[in-house]
C-alpha cells in the first residue's frame, strides 16, 4: 500500500513463556514491514531488537521522561479549582443512580 509506518514499544515482554512466545511470534512478522520503531527506554530497545530481528538501527531510543528544567507549567493558565477528586458526599455514600 506504500505506507509510511513508525511502531512505538513501551513493553518488556519476555521470551521463555508461552505467551510471550506468540506475541514475539506474531510482532516479528508484524514488524518485518514497518518503516522505523521507538522505544520508551534503552533497556525496551533492546529487548525489542532481540525479540523481533528488527535492527538496531531502524529502532531509536525516546526516553518516556520530562525534563523539570526545560518545562514548567504556567500556573496561571491553571483552572480555578486546582487539582483534586471530589470527596463525595460528607456521609461516606456513594452517588448512585
Amino acid at each position: 500500500m506504500g505506507y509510511r509506518t513508525v511502531y512505538t514499544d513501551h513493553s518488556l515482554w519476555g521470551f521463555r513463556d508461552a505467551a510471550s512466545i506468540n506475541v514475539n511470534k506474531i510482532l516479528k512478522f508484524t514488524l518485518s514491514d514497518v518503516d522505523h520503531a521507538i522505544a520508551v527506554s534503552h533497556t525496551c530497545k533492546e529487548n525489542l531488537v532481540m525479540r523481533t530481528s528488527v535492527s538496531a538501527d531502524a529502532v531509536s531510543a525516546i526516553p518516556n521522561a520530562v525534563d523539570p528544567t526545560r518545562f514548567t507549567p504556567d500556573l496561571d493558565r491553571r483552572p480555578g479549582g486546582g487539582i483534586g477528586i471530589d470527596a463525595g458526599p460528607a456521609d461516606g455514600t456513594a452517588n448512585r443512580t
